[in-house]
């Protein structure tokens, strides 16, 4: 069935929008997301820099934007195989809703799955905050 140009603006119309966000605001000829107009982001931030925009409600800095970027390009090995997404994605296969499938997900996660990235921070903050301690006690070291 074929539909005709006045039946697509009218199935597109929206008359009495249902949600309000802070994220973005759409009006005819115009987009802004988190107050930045869409036509100044384009071209101008990287995707990473876009997803910490939306998520955190400003831009980045050069160290969040490289940081975020790493996370990002580290995921890319998953695809669709981890024992998490399994598990969410056969939640939603039987119509449970969108939280409990992410519920199930983040269930599913133990020491052999999602454990290693948990070890891993424990290991930064502890050496962080080894730095820190070495940092207050140099003043007391130099003679």
């Amino acid at each position: 069935m074929a539909l005709g140009r006045e039946t697509v603006e009218n199935l597109l119309k929206i008359t009495k929008p249902r949600w309000r966000t802070s994220i973005t605001k759409v009006e005819p000829n115009r987009i802004i997301t988190r107050g930045y107009p869409q036509e100044d982001l384009i071209g101008k931030i990287s995707f990473p820099e876009m997803v910490y925009l939306l998520l955190k409600g400003e831009l980045p800095h050069k160290n969040q934007s490289k940081m975020l970027e790493a996370v990002l390009v580290s995921f890319c090995d998953h695809g669709v195989t981890p024992p998490s997404t399994q598990v969410a994605r056969i939640m939603a296969s039987t119509g449970a809703s969108m939280n409990t499938c992410v519920s199930g997900g983040l269930s599913s996660f133990g020491k052999h799955h999602a454990g290693a990235l948990e070890r891993s921070m424990c290991l930064i903050q502890r050496l962080i905050k080894g730095v820190r301690i070495l940092m207050d006690l140099q003043p007391l070291l130099q003679i």
